[in-house]
């Protein structure tokens, strides 16, 4: 009886585990196909195809900004790293942000950052650099801002699209940070930024779908 009872508790553990395991995959799944949606809505509305065309990284992320005179911004998303000509599988980041100016209110905005140098996206991801506005990212010219004669001679470029009340200025400094958490759920085991870049992880249907999408929106 004994063992039957050890047995019926080992079964009952082993599912409400596998149960939470799916849920942390739809929550990522949730998560992810929003951000596609939203880089093709920036991508049609805002970015040049020339610049698409040069980008070496692309980070798509979610970023919810709230403050009065010190602001607070945090958000998740993805960064996939082009490596001859194809598109990495995503790595899972979190972002975050204090700023202090003049500030109020809440927003959501989505956020898309075209990396036309692969080493400078790396760096960032990895925790030895930080994205400064204004220093070390740019916000990236219109498709209707540019000519044929463009020249993108920045290594990071910003768009953002959002909705929300905030208005003033501010110096944002943004730290980026693996999310290993997410990324385990996502891929199923413990994997590095390297296992992910070099796809030493499993694909999944939603990871295809994106890399689709930017493989469409980068072709020359």
């Amino acid at each position: 009886m004994f063992k039957i009872i050890l047995f019926v508790s080992f079964v009952n553990i082993l599912n409400a585990c596998t149960h939470t395991q799916s849920e942390k995959i739809d929550n990522i799944y949730q998560q992810i196909i929003p951000l596609i949606d939203a880089f093709e809505l920036i991508a049609d509305e805002k970015i040049p195809p020339a610049l698409l065309k040069h980008s070496e990284a692309i980070l798509i992320a979610e970023i919810t900004k709230s403050g009065l005179l010190l602001g607070l911004e945090t958000g998740n998303g993805i960064l996939t790293i082009r490596k001859q000509q194809k598109w990495s599988n995503p790595i899972l980041i979190n972002m975050r942000n204090m700023s202090l100016g003049l500030q109020a209110g809440i927003e959501v905005q989505k956020l898309v950052v075209i990396f036309t140098d692969r080493n400078e996206a790396i760096q960032f991801a990895k925790g030895n650099s930080k994205m400064c506005f204004g220093f070390n990212v740019t916000i990236g010219p219109l498709t209707n801002e540019i000519s044929t004669n463009t020249i993108f001679d920045k290594n990071v470029y910003a768009y953002t699209t959002g909705m929300g009340i905030f208005g003033g200025m501010s110096f944002k400094t943004a730290s980026l940070t693996v999310d290993n958490a997410a990324n385990r759920s996502l891929y199923g085991k413990i994997v590095s930024f390297d296992d992910i870049v070099n796809g030493n992880a499993k694909k999944s249907a939603i990871i295809i779908s994106l890399q689709n999408t930017l493989k469409e929106r980068t072709s020359e």
